[in-house]
């Protein structure tokens, strides 16, 4: 008997131990995964700044693209690529989902919620989530998060209070830097909605 318990406890630890990363974070997550880059080569409609009149603003993301290189869990991520010469503080660059012809519904949510990872050694990065709701395009972006260098960091947005959620028509990773003249890659995992703050 106490074979058979031993041998059966052996099994669920050996469960534990190797079960793919994406199903134990679907036992941990509490929200609703609405971009998490797992197919090869798809950055799941993300791209890099759209809009030539906010590129002045947003300059220094180059290029958006689904990778293996780094992820929270399972596989992929969305792999953002900065190139940096600007002194400035204000210096930013911008990711982004367009919802427009199709708008999201988000309604039933309170908070979203992204992984970010910054690489050993990465310079001092600050991330922001933003969306834009209505046929007015109305912004609303979270609080800055200072990144740690060499870790999955989370940032987040506050939804309560929101005008127009049943109309999301945009969403933005934004990247900030604090210092000027690097190349980096910063990657993006896990976006969540949750129905509680």
């Amino acid at each position: 008997m106490r074979n058979n318990i031993l041998v059966l406890s052996l099994a669920l630890l050996a469960l534990t131990v190797f079960l793919p990363d994406g199903i134990a974070q679907d036992k941990k997550s509490s929200g609703k995964r609405i971009f998490d880059w797992e197919k090869a080569g798809d950055a799941e409609g993300w791209a890099g700044i759209q809009f030539e009149g906010a590129k002045k603003e947003f300059p220094f993301i180059r290029t958006v693209a689904q990778s293996d290189m780094n992820a929270n869990t399972g596989k992929g991520s969305l792999e953002v690529s900065i190139e940096s010469d600007i002194s400035k503080y204000e210096a930013a660059g911008r990711a982004e989902k367009s919802f427009f012809g199709k708008p999201e519904d988000w309604s039933a949510f309170k908070k979203l919620t992204a992984k970010f990872y910054l690489t050993p050694g990465s310079p001092e990065l600050e991330m922001q989530l933003a969306i834009q709701t209505g046929d007015n395009w109305q912004w609303k972006d979270g609080k800055a998060v200072d990144g740690k260098a060499g870790a999955w960091n989370e940032v987040s947005l506050d939804l309560s209070g929101v005008k127009n959620l049943d109309k999301v028509v945009s969403i933005y990773f934004i990247v900030r830097s604090k210092k000027a003249g690097f190349n980096e890659k910063v990657y993006l995992d896990n976006v969540e909605l949750h129905e509680s703050l």
